[in-house]
C-alpha cells in the first residue's frame, strides 16, 4: 500500500540517516588534523575517541534494544537526535583531552539511539513482506552519507575553520532529525490501528506465519551464536580494512591518488551491492544469500593478493564494495526473518554488544600482525580465511535452524 504509515517513517528515517551518519560519524576524519595541529594531540590520542564511540554504542545496544522494543523508539531516536547535537557544539569547544574522551563516550549512546541498529529494529516492526524494500530504501539513501558529509565538512573547515564547521553541522543535524523523529517515528501498526505492510487482517495474519524465535529462546539457540560468530567474523575483516586502507595498498605499489579513487569505489560500489542483495532475498533463501556476501569479502582478498595491477585492484575494489553494502542488509534481513519482530531490538542489540570488542580491537591485532610479519601479504591471507570461516560458519546456523523449533516447543 503506498499510503501505507510505515513508508513514511521509512522516507523519513532515510534521511535522518544520512544526516546523522554523515554528521556524527563520518565527518569525524575531516577533524583528526586540525583538532592535531591545534591542541598538539597525536593520531592515537584522537583516534581513540572514535574508538570508545564505537565501544559504548556496541555495548549499549541490547538495553536501548530492549527499550524500543517495549516502549518503541520515537522518544528515544529524538532524545538521541537532541543530544547527538549538543555534543557537536561541545566538540566545537572541546580543549582538554580527558573531556574530548568524555565526549565521545557520550557520542556513542548517541549512535546507538539513532543509528541503523535501532533503525532497523523500527521497520522490521512494520514490515515483513516488503521489509526489504524499506531497508533497501534507507540505506540506499543513507549510504551516501559520506560521499556527501565528507567533501561538505571538508568545504566547511577550511572555509569557516574546524570550531566553526563542527557548529554549522550542529545547526544541519538538529534542524533535520529533532523534529522528524518526534513527529513521524511510531511503535508499532497497531498502536494507530493498522497492520503489518498495511495488508487487510487475514493478509497480514498470513504474512506471520513462519515460526520465530523470541526474547530468551531466541539467545539461547544454535542459530543466533553461529550467526553472532559468522557476522562477528566479518565486520572485524570490514573495520579491519578501513583502518589499514590505505597503507595496506600502498605497500602493493598503488600511488596515493590511485589509493584514493580506491577508497572512494569501495563506498559507492555498496550501493549497487544493496540494490542487488534485496531483490534477491525475495527469491532465495536469506542465508544462502548472505554466504555468497561473505564469500564474495574472501574472493576480493584473494583477488588482491593474486592479480596484479589495476586489473587486481578494482576487481578488488568491486567485490569488496557490494559485499560490504549488502552485508548491512544481510544482518538486518538474516535477524527480521528468523526471530519475532517484537524482540528484534534486544536480540540485535545483543548481537551487536558480542561484537563490538573484536571490532575495536582487531584493527590493533592487525597492525601488530603487520610489525611482526613485516608486511600486509600474509595479514590478508588470514584475513580471506576469516571471510572462509563466517561463511561457514553462517552455513552452519544454516544446519541447526531448525534446532531452536524444539528449544522454543520446549519453553
Amino acid at each position: 500500500m503506498k499510503n501505507f504509515y510505515g513508508w513514511r517513517i521509512v522516507y523519513t528515517l532515510a534521511i535522518t540517516n544520512i544526516l546523522s551518519y554523515g554528521i556524527l560519524y563520518y565527518t569525524f576524519s575531516v577533524f583528526v588534523e586540525p583538532m592535531e595541529h591545534e591542541l598538539g594531540w597525536s593520531r592515537a590520542q584522537t583516534s581513540l575517541g572514535a574508538s570508545i564511540a564505537l565501544l559504548v554504542s556496541g555495548m549499549i545496544a541490547p538495553l536501548l534494544g530492549k527499550w524500543v522494543d517495549r516502549h518503541g523508539a520515537r522518544l528515544l531516536m529524538t532524545a538521541g537526535s537532541i543530544f547527538g547535537t549538543l555534543l557537536m557544539f561541545l566538540w566545537a569547544n572541546v580543549h582538554n583531552l580527558y573531556l574530548y574522551y568524555l565526549l565521545w563516550a557520550l557520542m556513542g549512546l548517541a549512535w546507538g539511539a539513532v543509528l541503523y541498529e535501532v533503525t532497523f529494529t523500527v521497520v522490521s516492526q512494520w514490515f515483513k513482506k516488503n521489509r526489504s524494500k524499506a531497508f533497501l530504501t534507507i540505506t540506499l539513501i543513507a549510504g551516501l552519507a559520506s560521499t556527501v558529509f565528507i567533501p561538505t565538512a571538508t568545504w566547511l573547515r577550511d572555509t569557516l575553520g574546524w570550531r566553526e564547521a563542527l557548529q554549522v553541522l550542529g545547526v544541519v543535524l538538529g534542524l533535520g532529525t529533532i523534529l522528524p523523529h518526534f513527529l513521524v517515528v511510531r511503535r508499532r501498526p497497531e498502536d494507530l490501528g493498522l497492520t503489518v505492510d498495511g495488508l487487510p487482517e487475514e493478509s497480514s495474519t498470513s504474512t506471520q506465519a513462519t515460526p520465530t524465535l523470541n526474547g530468551k529462546t531466541a539467545l539461547k539457540s544454535p542459530v543466533f551464536w553461529w550467526l553472532t560468530v559468522g557476522f562477528t567474523l566479518l565486520a572485524c575483516n570490514v573495520v579491519a580494512l578501513g583502518a589499514h586502507m590505505v597503507p595496506l595498498l600502498t605497500e602493493r605499489g598503488f600511488s596515493s591518488g590511485m589509493v584514493a579513487a580506491a577508497a572512494g569505489g569501495l563506498g559507492l560500489m555498496a550501493l549497487p551491492g544493496r540494490a542487488i542483495f534485496a531483490p534477491l532475498s525475495n527469491k532465495m533463501p536469506t542465508l544462502t544469500l548472505t554466504i555468497v556476501t561473505i564469500f564474495l569479502q574472501g574472493l576480493a582478498l584473494l583477488v588482491l593478493l593474486n592479480v596484479p595491477g589495476l586489473v587486481g585492484l578494482w576487481t578488488f575494489v568491486v567485490l569488496l564494495g557490494m559485499s560490504n553494502g549488502a552485508a548491512t542488509l544481510a544482518r538486518a534481513s538474516v535477524i527480521a526473518e528468523l526471530f519475532d519482530s517484537k524482540s528484534y531490538g534486544v536480540i540485535n542489540g545483543t548481537m551487536v554488544a558480542m561484537s563490538s570488542w573484536p571490532k575495536a580491537l582487531f584493527p590493533v591485532f592487525i597492525g601488530v600482525l603487520y610489525s611482526v610479519w613485516h608486511g600486509y601479504t600474509p595479514v590478508l591471507w588470514l584475513m580471506a580465511g576469516l571471510s572462509l570461516l563466517a561463511c561457514l560458519t553462517v552455513w552452519w546456523a544454516q544446519k541447526s535452524k531448525n534446532q531452536p523449533a524444539a528449544l522454543a516447543a520446549g519453553d
